[in-house]
């Protein structure tokens, strides 16, 4: 049974001479009609899924049951996980069959002006499987010192995969 204060997976596509872009937000749970993705076959396809927000147990079969029916030739591409969707990548085998996301958001706080704050990193530009660091990053607001809400090496361990 859903909760009253959950919010519904969205899916905008936009298409483009690149190909397929697909935005998730929302939350993914047994209610999450993944499959109103469309067609994933025959063209390049970006998953962003910067905008998702939760993730429930059922929400992970029905994730998994997704992936798995993504053709294993297809040019899918996976870019700006949000910090849910980094924590179940850590968590449950398969959860991107095999692929390497392009990029995600990891959750920052800053001390000085009380204000938290999702970043972006590109993996292999700013953050490697060799390095597993996420470099220094300041307040947009203040300029204080932004602290990684995460354990680094944990938030980070789907990069030595």
């Amino acid at each position: 049974m859903s909760s009253s204060h959950s919010t519904p997976l969205r899916i905008r596509r936009d298409e483009s001479e690149e190909g397929l872009t697909v935005q998730l937000s929302g939350e993914i749970t047994e209610d999450a009609r993944l499959d109103q993705v469309g067609p994933l076959e025959g063209r390049r396809i970006l998953f962003d899924l910067s905008g998702v927000s939760r993730v429930n147990s059922c929400g992970v079969r029905e994730w998994i049951n997704f992936v798995k029916r993504i053709p294993a030739g297809a040019d899918v591409r996976f870019t700006r996980l949000s910090p849910v969707m980094v924590g179940y990548l850590n968590l449950v085998a398969n959860f991107l069959q095999g692929r390497k996301p392009l990029s995600f958001l990891a959750p920052y706080y800053c001390e000085l002006c009380d204000r938290h704050v999702e970043l972006l990193f590109e993996v292999g530009k700013e953050v490697s499987a060799a390095s597993r660091k996420l470099p220094e990053r300041r307040c947009p607001t203040c300029h204080g010192k932004l602290v990684l809400e995460e354990i680094e090496t944990d938030f980070l361990a789907f990069l030595a995969d």
